[in-house]
C-alpha cells in the first residue's frame, strides 16, 4: 500500500516517519526546507515542480492532506480531476466543518477528516517525530462508510495511536474550542502579561514554562483556525475571563472560602484527568 501525504510540517512528517517502515509512503511540501529534509529522513519525496505532483499522488491508496485549514480547499480542488475513486483521500485539520474549510458540497463528500490529537508549538519537518502519536487519540468523522473505518483505523494505529472516536464535524469543532483552542489563547495571554510586565524567561519556574509552552506557536499557523472557529471558541474564552475575574475578586476580598471551592473544583477535574477518567 502506498501513502501520499501533501504536507510535511510536525503533523505530516511525522505521519510519514511512523509510516516509513510500514508501507511505501511518498511526501510532497510546498517549503523546500521541509522536502530536503524528508529526503534526509529517508522519505521518497516527490521533485518540486507544482505542477507535476498531483499525478504523482494520484497513484496512492491513501492520501492524506497535512495542510493549514485555509489551504485544504485549493488543494482538494486541484487533485479531484485526477483522483481515482478508489483512492481515501483524508486531512488532519484541527476544523472539520464544511464551511470551516471551504469546501463545496460535492469537493466536502470526497475527503475525511481525521484529527490526531497530537502536536508540537515547533513547525516545519524539524518539529517532527515519528513517536508523535503513540498513545494518542484521533477524532474521526462519522460520516465515513465502514470500509474507510476500517483503513482509517489501520492507517492511525499503524503510525501508534490509541483510541479513535468518531464524531460528526460540528462535534469535533465545538470540542477544540475548549480543548485546544481555549489552551492557545490562554498561554498566548499568561506569556503577554508576563511578558508586558518584564518577566525574563530565565526568572520562569516549570509551571510557568509549561503553562507558556503553546505561546511559542506560530500565528500564521493559528490565524486561520481562529478566523475559522465556531462561536463556542468565544464562549470559552469568556468563561475563562470570568472564572479568573472571580479569582481576582476572591483574592482582593481575603475571601478563602471561594478560593478554596474553586482550588479544589479544579484540582479534583485534574486528579481525574491523570488517572484517564
Amino acid at each position: 500500500m502506498r501513502i501520499g501525504i501533501v504536507g510535511l510540517g510536525a503533523i505530516g512528517g511525522s505521519l510519514a516517519l511512523a509510516w516509513r517502515d510500514h508501507a511505501s509512503v511518498l511526501g510532497w511540501a510546498r517549503d523546500p526546507a521541509d522536502r530536503e529534509a524528508a529526503r534526509t529522513a529517508g522519505i521518497t519525496v516527490v521533485g518540486g515542480n507544482e505542477s507535476a505532483w498531483p499525478t504523482e499522488m494520484t497513484r496512492t491508496a491513501i492520501l492524506v492532506l497535512a495542510v493549514p485549514v485555509h489551504e485544504v480547499a485549493p488543494v482538494v480542488h486541484g487533485l479531484l480531476a485526477r483522483l481515482p475513486d478508489e483512492c481515501l483521500m483524508l486531512h488532519v485539520s484541527s476544523l472539520q466543518r464544511r464551511e470551516a474549510l471551504g469546501l463545496s458540497e460535492a469537493d466536502f463528500r470526497r475527503i475525511l477528516g481525521t484529527h490526531p490529537i497530537a502536536g508540537s508549538e515547533r513547525s516545519g519537518f524539524g518539529a517532527a517525530d515519528a513517536a508523535m502519536f503513540r498513545g494518542a487519540t484521533v477524532r474521526a468523522e462519522s460520516r465515513a462508510t465502514a470500509g474507510d473505518r476500517a483503513r482509517i483505523d489501520a492507517l492511525w494505529r499503524a503510525a501508534g495511536a490509541a483510541r479513535i472516536v468518531w464524531e460528526d464535524a460540528e462535534a469535533h469543532d465545538a470540542l477544540m474550542s475548549w480543548v485546544s483552542h481555549l489552551s492557545q489563547l490562554t498561554a498566548t495571554a499568561l506569556a503577554a502579561v508576563l511578558a508586558q510586565q518584564g518577566i525574563a524567561a530565565h526568572e520562569l519556574g516549570p509551571g510557568a514554562r509549561d503553562a507558556t509552552r503553546l505561546a511559542a506557536s506560530d500565528y500564521a499557523m493559528w490565524a486561520p483556525i481562529l478566523d475559522k472557529a465556531p462561536r463556542e471558541t468565544v464562549a470559552a474564552v469568556r468563561r475563562l475571563t470570568s472564572a479568573l475575574q472571580r479569582l481576582g475578586d476572591a483574592l482582593e476580598g481575603h475571601e478563602l472560602d471561594a478560593l478554596e471551592e474553586a482550588w479544589q473544583d479544579a484540582r479534583s477535574w485534574r486528579t481525574r484527568a491523570e488517572d484517564g477518567r
